[in-house]
Formats: structure tokens, C-alpha cells, sequence
């Protein structure tokens, strides 16, 4: 598997984790915590996954 393949999984992998999290939040409302984290997983996974696909080289 070559490294920007890898680069760009890893980054959709935290976008996922992040729309889990979202999910939670939705789901119980009581605690209003975790959005932060989940908004920051989220870029997190957007700037990972363009660094994969434009910037990391084999």
C-alpha cells in the first residue's frame, strides 16, 4: 500500500471517529461536552486526508 494511500485511509478513518462522536452528542443531548473534540477530529481527518492525497509523495 503506498504511503499517500495510507495517509488518506488514516485521514478518512478520523472523519469517521468523528461523525460517531457527533452522533453520540446528537443522540444524548444531556451532555453537551464532546462537540469540540468532534469538530476537531473532523478537520483534523479533512487536513490529513488533502495532505494524503496532494502533498505526500512515494
Amino acid at each position: 500500500m503506498s504511503k499517500s494511500l495510507r495517509v488518506t485511509l488514516s485521514g478518512i478513518i478520523l472523519i469517521l471517529a468523528s461523525l460517531f462522536i457527533m452522533g453520540i452528542c446528537v443522540i444524548d443531548v444531556q451532555t453537551s461536552g464532546p462537540e469540540g473534540l468532534a469538530l476537531g477530529l473532523f478537520v483534523l481527518g479533512i487536513i490529513i486526508s488533502i495532505a494524503g492525497i496532494f502533498f505526500v509523495k512515494e
